[in-house]
């Protein structure tokens, strides 16, 4: 790659990263709400339940599994397997 094709590149890239922060939704869009774990519950039924929460976009149900296992590591940590009463904050955003 040469030094003009490199510096296209760089370019290309931030521009892409600027059109992607932009279309983010910010702080100001952000709730959330909490949840208790009932016997039986798996991340994946919790996540269906709350995704209608999130009027912003649509969601893809892994990328918000995955925000829900992040708000709350601590119940995830060493594969810990979620108990009925653990509490979770599940984080939506709202197109207002």
């Amino acid at each position: 790659m040469n030094v003009k094709s490199g510096i296209i590149l760089i370019v290309v890239a931030l521009v892409l990263l600027g059109c992607a922060a932009h279309s983010n939704p910010s702080a100001d869009h952000r709730r959330f709400v909490t949840y208790e774990v009932q016997a039986g519950d798996t991340l994946w039924e919790i996540a269906e339940m709350h995704a209608d929460l999130n009027t912003y976009s649509r969601i893809y149900m892994p990328v918000f599994m995955e925000s829900i296992r992040e708000a709350n590591y601590d119940k995830f940590a060493d594969n810990r397997f979620l108990q009925p009463g653990d509490r979770l904050t599940i984080y939506y955003f709202v197109k207002e």
